[in-house]
């Protein structure tokens, strides 16, 4: 049986707490590999150079991706998310996942869902239908609308993905 390569896309400690678990599970699997991308926060002094978590846990990182480029500013993060789109492209193509895990609502999940997307590598999204707000919230969305496999939090943010036109048997209710 041909083992399923699932490339998950770390960006920030915020959300590596929830997916150490998933990523140890996907190593330890008979029928999955594990392809980890690390990028974004994970990468940056400023916030604590959280990759070091990653490293202790002995997790394999199959790519980093230093995607920011200077400041905080609107151009600032659409110039990096840019950055990310063409680095994302180059890793796929080397990497050839099957599956390509993301989470949440922040722009470097964005930025790999349409990488993928384009790429025609199917996309699962962690917290698809929640809702956050300010440009998060369209970036969620977006994110839902570019997915082929839903994991919402709670029966809500499930229905909120169905109400989107996604169909029911994509949808995976898995909670928080």
């Amino acid at each position: 049986m041909k083992r399923r390569r699932v490339a998950v896309i770390a960006s920030s400690r915020a959300t590596y707490g929830y997916k150490r678990k998933l990523i140890g599970m996907i190593q330890k699997s008979s029928k999955l590999d594990l392809q980890l991308i690390v990028t974004g926060m994970h990468l940056l002094q400023e916030y604590g150079y959280s990759v070091r978590e990653i490293e202790a846990d002995n997790y394999p990182i199959a790519a980093r991706i230093d995607m920011m480029v200077g400041g905080d500013t609107p151009s600032a993060w659409a110039t990096s998310l840019g950055v990310e789109i063409q680095a994302l492209s180059q890793v796929f193509s080397m990497l050839h996942p099957d599956l390509v895990l993301v989470t949440g609502d922040r722009g470097e999940m964005f930025a790999a869902a349409i990488t993928a997307a384009y790429m025609n590598i199917p996309v699962a999204h962690i917290q698809a239908g929640d809702v956050s707000g300010h440009i998060d919230g369209s970036a969620r969305h977006a994110i839902t609308k570019l997915s082929h496999i839903h994991f919402p939090s709670c029966e809500d943010s499930a229905k909120r993905v169905e109400r989107m036109g996604e169909e029911q048997w994509r949808i995976f209710n898995v909670g928080a």
